[in-house]
């Protein structure tokens, strides 16, 4: 008995694995045999398929960075020729004025500048650059009782509206470095437009330097500081006396210790008054404007004659 039941569970079991192993062949055939020549070829397949979309991937890419670099070269290359057009149209003008008002010098220098060899970006700099430096000699026209000074200012708009403001009033522009721009600045240039050639601009190298050469003068007059750290208000009446140099200092860090000690030993500091809540101070250009009109009415009377 034991013999027959043994050979009955033998069978079962054999019965038991085909019946398995079918099934598994049935619904999955991959995991019941070994991988078949047309599996391993459609693994190739899909392989090189990969690698190909890489390459064409790659080369688009290169493609577009190739666009974006020539791209980049032509607005390089068109904001050049803008500048140089700029650059002539504010030398066409100053050269007109230098041929009517300025000395023999300044205009052989300006014929030297323009007849030169090289590209014409050069011709135009050197052009401006002369015409800048023979402006120190046009002061037939400009008033001798008042002068502006700017003391190592950054911002060449800035200087340029307060280039315009003088010309307009007729009072001497003296600039002290170190500067934060050249003055062949193309913003300078636009700032300033074509009034460059009425107004008697002096260019010191330092503080010291114009300290120097102010006080080599006959009559130097007094120094008056612009800061909102002043004592006292720009509008006071008798604040100031013919022959004052009215001092501004940088866009950023304002007049330096030795300018303001000379000028509180002298014309003092003053102080155009604002509402702080909302703003620090003016700008550098607002503020001159407002300081060398104030100085005119008080030293010229009112224009109404009141």
């Amino acid at each position: 008995m034991a013999l027959v039941f043994s050979a009955f569970a033998r069978c079962t079991r054999r019965s038991a694995k085909s019946v398995h192993a079918s099934a598994t062949a049935r619904w999955f055939p991959l995991a019941s045999s070994r991988p078949s020549s047309s599996v391993m070829i459609s693994s190739r397949a899909v392989a090189s398929a990969s690698n190909d979309a890489t390459r064409r991937v790659k080369r688009r890419m290169q493609c577009i960075e190739t666009s974006l670099m020539r791209a980049v070269t032509a607005r390089v290359a068109l904001s050049r020729a803008l500048e140089r057009r700029v650059e002539g149209a504010f030398v066409r003008p100053s050269s007109r004025g230098a041929r009517g008002g300025l000395g023999k010098r300044s205009k052989l220098a300006t014929r030297q500048s323009l007849g030169g060899g090289g590209d014409m970006s050069r011709k135009a700099d050197d052009a401006s650059r002369v015409t800048v430096r023979s402006i120190e000699t046009a002061t037939e026209t400009q008033r001798k009782d008042v002068h502006v000074v700017l003391v190592t200012p950054k911002i060449p708009g800035n200087t340029g509206c307060i280039a315009r403001t003088c010309a307009a009033s007729r009072v001497p522009l003296h600039l002290v470095g170190p500067l934060g721009f050249s003055l062949d600045d193309a913003q300078l240039k636009r700032a300033g437009l074509d009034y460059w050639k009425s107004v008697c601009v002096r260019v010191h190298d330092d503080w010291e330097a114009f300290y120097a050469y102010w006080r080599g003068l006959e009559r130097p007059g007094r120094l008056v500081a612009f800061s909102k750290f002043g004592a006292r208000p720009h509008a006071e009446e008798g604040a100031y006396a013919p022959g004052d140099w009215l001092l501004f200092g940088a866009e950023t860090t304002g007049l330096p210790d030795a300018a303001m000690e000379a000028c509180k030993a002298m014309g003092g500091v003053r102080r155009i008054p604002i509402d702080e809540t909302h703003v620090r101070s003016l700008n550098l250009s607002v503020s001159a404007g407002i300081g060398v009109y104030e100085a005119l009415r008080q030293l010229d009377g009112s224009p109404t004659g009141e």
